[in-house]
């Protein structure tokens, strides 16, 4: 009966004038400030925890084959509500600014893309917005985390999107690597260090062997001349995954959309490596993308994406 009733509201929750009303209620225990990204949300959300309106969030459960449009400014819709945390918090509490909106730049540069690569996919949020942006764009992503994965996959079903999935790990080198599954569908990462600092967040986290592969490898495999823009958001092994493109980037010099987070990325090293091929590193989340010598990391959190372009 239990079960039977969280259903039964998760059925009312997902009405089109019902939802609405409930985002605003539950939303209201939150810090008024919402201007925040994906991967910070999850933080402001906890402090629902001790709520009524975190309360009522987490009881609801939906059914197997429910799904919501994220935000108006897209059609994708996403599914696996009782699977997904980020589904979950995307559907209470709406799409924050992802740094990619119809007719910006990095959605023409989007639209002029041939070939599009999505390195740490997570359930498929940008992936889909890509497919949007450019319909006849060749689709490739990658997220090793196996449940994470398996959200994503769902999602590109559900939107009849064609997009190639690829669980393994992307860095400079191939073959068996440590990938850390860390509390949090934003939080997994190859990066050495990853256990210690989790255990300090107080974070549940553990260690699988998945296998690992290049850019490069990838491209010459799947026989790919050109790879025109490249999204990465590894959680701090962006050099990693650069060293394992060099060839993709002196051949095609992509364009490359990437999350520079403060005390996990490294933004000199990543300018060292990419200024000979002309790049220039622009921070988005304004109104008008920011030039910087150096991608260097919003203090703040609030504008964690960066545009790296060699095109003027």
């Amino acid at each position: 009966m239990n079960r039977f009733l969280r259903t039964s509201a998760g059925v009312f929750a997902n009405l089109p004038l019902i939802r609405p009303v409930l985002m605003r209620y539950v939303r209201s225990g939150i810090a008024p400030a919402y201007g925040m990204a994906v991967a910070d949300l999850g933080a402001r959300v906890a402090t629902l925890q001790d709520t009524v309106q975190g309360r009522v969030s987490g009881l609801i459960r939906f059914r197997k084959d429910d799904a919501f449009q994220m935000s108006d400014r897209f059609k994708l819709r996403l599914g696996s509500l009782n699977d997904s945390d980020t589904a979950r918090k995307l559907f209470w509490y709406g799409a924050p600014d992802l740094d990619i909106n119809p007719g910006d730049l990095v959605w023409l540069r989007l639209q002029q893309a041939r070939t599009i690569v999505d390195v740490g996919a997570n359930i498929g949020i940008y992936t889909l917005i890509f497919a949007e942006a450019n319909p006849k764009a060749a689709l490739y992503a990658f997220e090793p985390d196996p449940d994470v994965a398996d959200v994503a996959a769902r999602n590109f079903d559900l939107n009849k999107v064609h997009v190639t999935l690829d669980r393994r790990v992307v860095s400079d080198r191939t073959g068996p690597i440590t990938f850390h599954l860390i509390e949090g569908e934003s939080n997994s990462t190859a990066r050495e260090g990853a256990m210690g600092q989790a255990e300090e967040a107080g974070l549940h986290a553990r260690e699988i062997r998945l296998e690992a592969t290049t850019l490069d490898e990838f491209a010459a495999d799947a026989r790919l001349t050109d790879i025109d823009f490249v999204k990465m958001d590894t959680e701090g092994t962006e050099v990693d995954v650069l060293r394992g493109m060099s060839g993709v980037i002196a051949a095609s010099q992509p364009d490359i959309f990437c999350e520079i987070i403060d005390g996990f990325s490294e933004p000199e090293l990543i300018a060292e490596m990419l200024r000979p091929y002309g790049y220039r590193f622009y921070r988005l989340g304004g109104d008008v993308p920011k030039e910087f010598d150096t991608p260097v990391p919003d203090p703040e959190k609030r504008e964690l994406n960066f545009l790296f372009s060699a095109r003027t």
